[in-house]
């Protein structure tokens, strides 16, 4: 592989520093969202790991996006579940305390 000459753009193969910033970003916000313990583990890795990637030490692939995602959507559907079966039990409620 020769030199870069001046002028020419990053290989088509590498993320420009925008793009990887915004993986990270949605990387940390999949953790706000279900906490970092549960995201590590959708992504198979140590908490200590997942922090590496949230202080760009290692790079966030495109399947780490997708298996966070669908973490995310186990962790919405069951948090769904959850809430339906709340109301479930306060639906022939006649007290309010």
């Amino acid at each position: 592989m020769g030199a870069r000459v001046a002028g020419e753009s990053e290989p088509k193969n590498r993320l420009s520093m925008g793009d990887r910033a915004r993986r990270i970003t949605l990387l940390r916000e999949a953790a706000d969202l279900f906490g970092t313990a549960r995201a590590a583990a959708a992504l198979g890795i140590e908490r200590r790991s997942f922090r590496a990637k949230l202080e760009a030490s290692r790079g966030v692939a495109v399947h780490d996006l997708y298996a966070i995602a669908d973490g995310l959507d186990r962790h919405a559907a069951a948090a769904a579940a959850h809430a339906a079966a709340i109301r479930d039990n306060l639906k022939d409620r006649k007290d309010t305390a």
